[in-house]
């Protein structure tokens, strides 16, 4: 692993595989401070960030969500909306991981 980097060892919700994310541990951090997602960890891919917020890998969220080509984003939009508020999706953050 590269030196300021860290692996995020996530099971997606849905389907149970294990996801292993390699990312900069100062854009983690950012993250789980508050920063925006996309700007603290702008080098992971938009389902690996997903994938971060709430334990579904992009291949379920498609499904989820019953994204395919043509599919109207502001259906998505309120779908995913309620999917976050049924689930109470929190971010859990390991102390254990800040230490080094």
């Amino acid at each position: 692993m590269k030196p300021g980097f860290m692996t995020k060892h996530i099971v997606c919700d849905e389907c149970q595989k294990i996801i292993h994310l390699e990312m900069p541990i100062k854009g983690y951090r950012a993250w789980v401070a508050g920063d925006n997602i996309q700007t603290a960890l702008p080098e992971l891919s938009i389902n690996e960030r997903e994938l971060l917020i709430s334990s579904v890998c992009g291949k379920c969220f498609d499904i989820l969500f019953d994204i395919k080509p043509g599919t109207n984003l502001e259906d998505v939009k309120n779908k995913y909306n309620k999917f976050i508020e049924d689930h109470l999706i929190t971010v859990h953050v390991d102390t254990e991981e800040f230490k080094q």
